[in-house]
């Protein structure tokens, strides 16, 4: 659930499948969520506040059968090898497939590659939708329930950053960890010394708390329970403590840790989206202030 080995950074299939599958009518639920697309898309829409959903526009021109989307926004796609694309040469080369009844929509263009700070193996680019044909039988949810169903999807997707996060963090501390078992100074090894002891205590402390706030909604979620304020918690845990868990790393690695040598100046670099996606922490808070509320006095 967690992405424990440093050096294999990955984006889940249910990050981005899960606003099809979750809302989703059984029909184009059955026609799109069968893994034989060549590139899965999630979009944001900029520059509008990206946190204030409420406000969140697309024009469109609709009709009986369809509509039209016609203004430029922004998408992430999963990996730079499924990048947006109507090459099927190339996607064949590389061992994605396409259903020839799923075709290519005109009017969808992925335009310049943006130059990230961390996640550079997620290719993301302004998605432009120019007069973008959709029939009717492509929508996802009941008409006019777009906004309710997109709203479903991100407890359970700050559980998934929540588990990013921790996977971040545990990564971290096992290059610390080997680092300072081999590296000596003043004649022991670095573990030995007892400040470096309790920078990792307090790090693999932290990772076991992470840990079980996040398998805790998860194990809400899975019984159908309310989880929204324990989603909004193991992902404002987590989140922070991937951003301080592996600038502590690179604080115990020295001089290495700041170069590309080791895989913790990445890790950091990684660990800072994680505080801004899924909605900021500022926004967890507000979340987790509100349900705390309702809770205990009902409003």
């Amino acid at each position: 659930m967690n992405l424990r080995r440093p050096r294999r950074p990955a984006l889940s299939i249910p990050k981005h499948a899960r606003p099809v599958v979750a809302p989703a009518v059984r029909a184009p639920r059955v026609r799109h969520a069968t893994g034989d697309l060549i590139a899965t898309c999630r979009k944001r829409l900029e520059p509008l506040p990206s946190d204030d959903r409420c406000r969140v526009g697309l024009p469109s021109r609709a009709s009986v059968a369809h509509f039209t989307p016609s203004q430029g926004v922004r998408g992430i796609t999963s990996f730079v090898v499924t990048k947006p694309t109507t090459d099927l040469e190339t996607a064949g080369r590389i061992g994605f497939g396409h259903r020839e009844d799923l075709g290519f929509v005109e009017g969808v263009r992925a335009w310049n590659k943006e130059d990230k700070m961390g996640w550079r193996a997620s290719d993301t680019r302004e998605l432009l939708l120019e007069d973008a044909f959709v029939p009717e039988e492509n929508r996802l949810g009941e008409d006019g329930q777009g906004f309710v169903n997109f709203m479903r999807t991100l407890d359970a997707g700050r559980i998934g950053i929540a588990a990013l996060s921790l996977g971040l963090a545990e990564g971290a501390f096992d290059v610390a960890l080997r680092y300072t078992s081999e590296r000596e100074q003043f004649g022991r090894k670095l573990r030995e010394h007892q400040p470096v002891q309790f920078r990792l205590a307090d790090l693999a402390t932290d990772i076991e708390a992470g840990r079980h706030l996040t398998y805790h909604a998860v194990w809400l979620k899975e019984r159908g329970e309310p989880f929204t304020k324990q989603a909004a918690m193991a992902k404002l845990f987590c989140s922070e403590l991937a951003m301080r868990g592996t600038l502590q790393a690179i604080q115990l690695l020295g001089g290495a840790g700041y170069t590309s040598d080791y895989p913790v100046e990445r890790m950091a670099r990684d660990a800072k989206v994680c505080e801004i996606g899924e909605w900021t922490n500022e926004i967890q808070r507000i979340v987790i202030g509100r349900q705390l509320v309702r809770e205990a006095f009902g409003d």
